[in-house]
């Protein structure tokens, strides 16, 4: 054997050596030592909250009322209107107990102008006291819808109501049928006009 070639074989089998030394190093390095592991759990109920408008007639009891049982306003000097003439009713809201706190803001119905009602005006107003609704305290009160608006159009600013029956809006609506630009055929004609006083929940 000639020395070159003793020289590449021993070459070789050093590089065989180093070769066979890194796979045992590579099996060794994937090895992973167990572990032990412990958790903690936590849990909780989540509840919606609630958002319930009561409304009153002065003198009246505070209660829900949908559609089918409405509160009556009883407008003052309304029975027998007659151009020129103007008339004065309170409702009071409040949230009931338990309640989420919110805004209130006036719905009026599409059909408040038939018969009588197209030639009604109104206008509502937020006042201190229910039992003295008339055309001073309107005056002085904040005007949420003013005066002169046709009875089937709403108002654009709200009142605010605090959660849990913590506050109460008094609201005053004047009614009028106006001095001019009604014609005699209005005479003995009549008009139910509704009113949603409707709510929506405000964040606390």
């Amino acid at each position: 054997m000639s020395q070159s070639t003793f020289r590449r074989r021993r070459r070789r089998r050093k590089v065989q050596a180093v070769l066979a030394a890194g796979s045992v190093l590579g099996v060794g390095a994937a090895v992973t030592l167990a572990s032990w592991t412990s958790s903690q759990y936590t849990e909780t109920t989540i509840n919606a909250g609630t958002f319930v408008l009561e409304g009153a007639v002065p003198g009246g009891e505070f209660l829900p009322a949908p559609l089918e049982s409405a509160h009556t306003l009883v407008f003052t000097d309304a029975a027998a209107m007659h151009p020129g003439s103007t008339g004065y009713a309170a409702f009071s809201v409040r949230t009931a107990s338990g309640s989420m706190g919110g805004e209130v803001r006036i719905q009026a119905a599409e059909e408040n102008v038939a018969g009588l009602g197209q030639w009604l005006t109104y206008g509502v107003a937020l006042i201190e006291d229910p039992a003295a609704c008339h055309a001073a305290t309107f005056n002085a009160g904040t005007q949420i819808v003013p005066r002169g608006t046709a009875v089937s159009t709403g108002s654009q600013s709200p009142a605010s109501v605090a959660p849990d029956g913590g506050s109460v809006a008094h609201f005053c609506l004047e009614i009028t049928l106006p001095e001019e630009g009604v014609p005699n055929e209005a005479q003995g004609t009549s008009a139910h006009v509704t009113w949603e006083f409707r709510g929506s929940s405000v964040e606390s």
